[in-house]
């Protein structure tokens, strides 16, 4: 007897294509970095009594906004990304510079609309100065990445201080109170000098002079202990539960970083984690 042919499945090229666009589309805008800041201004808003529209707002201008900021990073360091053999988009050539910054005009579009649905004007400007700040991160001629502790510096206050008040202005109308905001800022700037260590081949070559490759490894690290012991003497002098949390979590970081000098990526990831972990549990107290 003759065999039935089997049913012949359906190819499916266009939704391949079309997963494979998503995937790629979410490595380039990289949606991971936007976890720490996108978080901080989920957990203000509700601190604050904000709507699910104000909050699906505000996360969606925040990670618009940060997507700019990273395809633009990406197409200035695409030398320095290639010889430190990053798999990032524009680097390891799954998407050219023309289609990167087709996507980066998209999210400045999108950006622009979303924060235009803002209650406050101070969070639209808020949102309309960070993000030439971040261009000027990236862009020749102010080039802050190139500028030593002033690159972490202007990190820490996007990543860190930014969606705290652009949530407290959207959704509060009051500046963020100082223990929680010194203790958030203190931990992006030891996450934007610790994201240094993986790069620092490519930016030596390259002449980019970083904090860790201007002083060394050794140097940022104590630096980065340094900070993050001042951050766990104000979480412990506030008053607020939540800071009490914080600064356990603090300690444990310093534990992290102050074994080594120059932490491997394994332990900059722990740092990341247990950084954005505290910020979470001060930022309650705002």
């Amino acid at each position: 007897m003759m065999a039935l042919p089997e049913p012949a499945l359906l190819p499916r090229p266009a939704a391949e294509r079309g997963i494979a666009d998503a995937h790629l589309i979410v490595d380039l805008i990289r949606v991971r970095n936007t976890r720490l800041p996108a978080a901080l201004y989920v957990v203000a808003g509700l601190a604050l009594g904000a709507s699910v529209t104000g909050l699906i707002r505000g996360v969606a201008v925040v990670v618009l906004l940060y997507a700019v900021a990273a395809i633009v990073n990406d197409v200035f360091d695409v030398q320095i990304d290639r010889f430190n053999g990053r798999t990032v988009p524009i680097a390891d050539s799954r998407i050219s510079t023309r289609g990167a910054l087709q996507v980066m005009a998209a999210a400045l579009l999108l950006c622009g609309f979303a924060s235009a649905g803002f209650q406050s004007n101070r969070s639209q400007a808020l949102v309309f100065v960070a993000l030439l700040l971040s261009l000027a991160y990236s862009a020749p001629g102010s080039r802050i990445s190139d500028r030593g502790v002033l690159s972490p510096l202007l990190l820490a206050a996007l990543y860190g201080c930014f969606p705290l008040f652009l949530a407290a202005t959207e959704h509060g109308g009051s500046i963020p109170r100082l223990g929680p905001l010194t203790v958030v800022f203190g931990l992006a700037f030891c996450t934007a000098l610790n994201k240094d260590y993986t790069d620092a081949p490519g930016d030596e070559a390259f002449g980019k002079r970083t904090p860790v490759v201007r002083y060394g490894p050794a140097a940022v690290a104590k630096a980065v202990v340094g900070v993050l012991v001042a951050v766990g003497v104000v979480a412990v002098a506030t008053v607020d539960a939540g800071l009490w949390i914080g600064a356990f979590a603090v300690s444990v970081v310093v534990a992290v970083v102050i074994g080594r000098d120059c932490p491997a990526t394994k332990t900059v990831g722990a740092f990341r984690v247990l950084a954005t972990i505290t910020a979470l549990a001060v930022v309650g107290g705002i």
